[in-house]
């Protein structure tokens, strides 16, 4: 964040890797996901630079199509 901060950076993203599912913890709740985004999302707005956009990505292929609609349900709702 700092270099982000330096180069004036006026956006960032913020997201989960192996988003649904991990192979050594085993599976993720919405809540938890959401509370992950939020740490994130707070830091960046402690920055001073605008959250543009949110990623999920899914290297295992554990996602299922509701549980990716109900995740992005919650995120556009927050």
């Amino acid at each position: 964040m700092e270099g982000a901060v330096l180069s004036g950076a006026a956006e960032a993203g913020i997201g989960l890797g192996a988003a649904w599912r991990s192979n050594f913890e085993g599976p993720f709740s919405q809540e938890r996901h959401m509370e992950v985004l939020s740490e994130q999302y707070a830091l960046w707005e402690q920055a001073g630079i605008a959250v543009t956009w949110v990623f999920f990505a899914d290297p295992m292929s554990w996602c299922l199509p509701h549980v990716v609609e109900d995740q992005l349900r919650a995120v556009i709702k927050t």
